[in-house]
């Protein structure tokens, strides 16, 4: 209790003078170092967001960038001062460059340094980075993932705007923390910390993502049993995948479970609008398979890693 305190403290002293992204990054990486799995330490991640006025998953992301930071000066021998700017959404593509030619990253790194490039360039350039001596599985299968990546992002801005005008304003969607047995793909509408809403993202490319294959569907089903409001996300173009949804939540017996779709910009759209459950009264059904089924209690291996 006494760290968390220090830390709440060290970080809004921070936000109060104005540090910069890379400063609260540092903290929060010194507080949770040696911890096996960061996300899960919601106490920590709560104080934090109350002390900076930040969001959980935004400071998660400054953490990830700090340990990356780290891992490119010692590749490199470069101090991380060196390596430092002010957005930390630049940064981000400028790491990505780095994954994909060292050489070029660390020259976008420093022009960020400079103020000599834009986010937009550091955009233009990824696009029209070619794959060079990369394995040709291995690019094609990275760039379908920076696809994915990126349409994940999309789903959860529809579902924001969607979630304002349909379930109240009050409601903050964010990414679920992966679930054993469950479809990885998922978001939680949060109305003053509590779980109100469910939604399941289903996309179509299997090759990068085979938990989104057609058993996904059952296991999406499953979860809406234990959610208030419960709804299966598609993208745009994947009409008949969501109208198979539709017909098979119908044949179950679950027609209040919603069938959305969405596309890169606007609010998601309604095919079917989520009813309440009718079976459900309180959260505690769905605390309860939160805990027995948390990404915490497993193992280390190929499942540990979260979408």
């Amino acid at each position: 209790m006494e760290d968390e305190s220090r830390l709440t403290e060290a970080l809004r002293e921070a936000r109060e003078r104005g540090d910069p992204w890379y400063r609260l990054g540092r903290i929060l990486q010194e507080r949770l170092a040696g911890q096996e799995n960061r996300n899960r330490m919601f106490e920590v991640w709560a104080g934090a967001a109350a002390a900076t006025g930040m969001k959980p998953v935004v400071l998660k992301r400054l953490v990830t960038l700090m340990d990356r930071l780290d891992r490119v000066a010692s590749e490199t021998g470069t101090p991380v001062d060196h390596l430092l700017s002010g957005s930390y959404g630049a940064v981000e593509l400028a790491l990505r460059l780095y994954d994909r030619n060292p050489t070029w990253g660390m020259e976008a790194l420093a022009e960020l340094r400079g103020r000599l490039v834009t986010i937009e360039d550091l955009q233009r350039r990824l696009t029209d980075l070619p794959p060079g001596d990369a394995d040709p599985a291995a690019f094609a299968r990275s760039a379908a993932l920076v696809v994915r990546s990126r349409r994940i992002r999309e789903c959860r801005s529809a579902l924001e705007l969607y979630a304002m005008s349909e379930l109240g304003s009050l409601i903050e969607v964010v990414q679920r923390e992966p679930l054993r047995h469950f479809h990885r793909t998922g978001f939680e509408g949060l109305d003053r910390g509590q779980v109100v809403a469910g939604f399941d993202l289903h996309l179509a490319d299997r090759s990068v993502a085979p938990n989104d294959s057609p058993e996904g569907l059952a296991r999406s089903l499953l979860l809406a049993r234990s959610m208030p409001i419960f709804a299966l996300v598609f993208a745009a173009g994947d009409e008949e995948a969501a109208a198979e949804a539709a017909s098979a939540s119908t044949l179950l017996g679950m027609e209040w479970v919603g069938v959305l779709k969405f596309d890169f910009e606007g609010p998601a759209v309604p095919i079917r609008s989520p009813e309440e459950n009718p079976q459900i009264t309180t959260q505690e059904g769905y605390a309860a398979l939160k805990a027995a089924f948390a990404a915490r209690h497993r193992g280390g291996g190929k499942h540990a890693k979260s979408e």
